[in-house]
């Protein structure tokens, strides 16, 4: 496979696909493809330098990594070591040990609330009306960058299904968010005060804005010591 080396923002942009977004139809296809957004929107890449650039941007979940579009091909950015945080409409993501993850809390944050996206190919099942019609189901849940959805079915009759998983960052230590278990074990010291909260406020581990409450009460708890 050929490739082709571009800079931009004076970064390494590795193109590792042979096709342009011409071959794609514009939206089903590039969901198909594992992009979390239906087409290039308009984002920002910052560096550390504090150098910018604007350009159409769109997040790989296969690759975790953020994708553009550049000369009707689409791009991989790379060297991510030199970026600070995209922009992508609201969304903001930054990188850590070479992919990109969405930054949830504010970038201040002791404890940062991070999330990784992954996708998964779902078949279309065929199902029979009440006229005996053989029908597919088409599943739609209407959603964006911050929201797993699942998106319309696209051709050979499947559908791609967008999830999150939710990982807490502190300094350089790295622990997945999925239950109170982990939580509690992240912060020993506050185990029973925290279970305390969760069980009060019942902290819904799906929801971003229960667990963002959860992180910001461990975070002052901790700071407290």
């Amino acid at each position: 496979m050929k490739t082709k080396n571009i800079s931009i923002c004076g970064i390494l942009i590795l193109l590792p696909f042979i096709y342009s977004v011409k071959s794609f139809a514009q939206g089903d296809t590039l969901k198909q493809a594992g992009y979390v957004y239906d087409h290039f929107v308009s984002g920002i890449v910052l560096l550390k330098n504090g150098n910018r650039e604007s350009a159409p941007l769109n997040y790989d979940a296969n690759q975790q990594a953020i994708a553009f579009q550049q000369d009707k091909q689409l791009m991989t950015l790379t060297n991510v070591n030199d970026v600070d945080t995209v922009y992508i409409e609201s969304a903001k993501f930054i990188p850590v040990k070479g992919v990109f993850y969405q930054l949830l809390s504010e970038p201040s944050s002791k404890s940062l609330l991070l999330a990784s996206y992954y996708c998964k190919p779902h078949p279309v099942t065929a199902t029979v009306d009440h006229n005996g019609t053989t029908t597919q189901n088409k599943n739609i849940v209407s959603g964006n960058v911050s929201d797993a959805y699942l998106n319309r079915r696209y051709k050979g009759d499947f559908y791609m299904e967008f999830q999150k998983e939710y990982w807490l960052k502190i300094k350089d230590a790295f622990f997945r968010v999925t239950n109170e278990k982990q939580i509690r074990k992240t912060f020993p010291e506050k185990s029973d005060a925290i279970h305390l909260f969760i069980e009060q406020n019942k902290i819904d581990f799906k929801k971003e804005d229960d667990l963002l409450r959860l992180i910001t009460y461990c975070e002052n708890e901790t700071s407290r010591n």
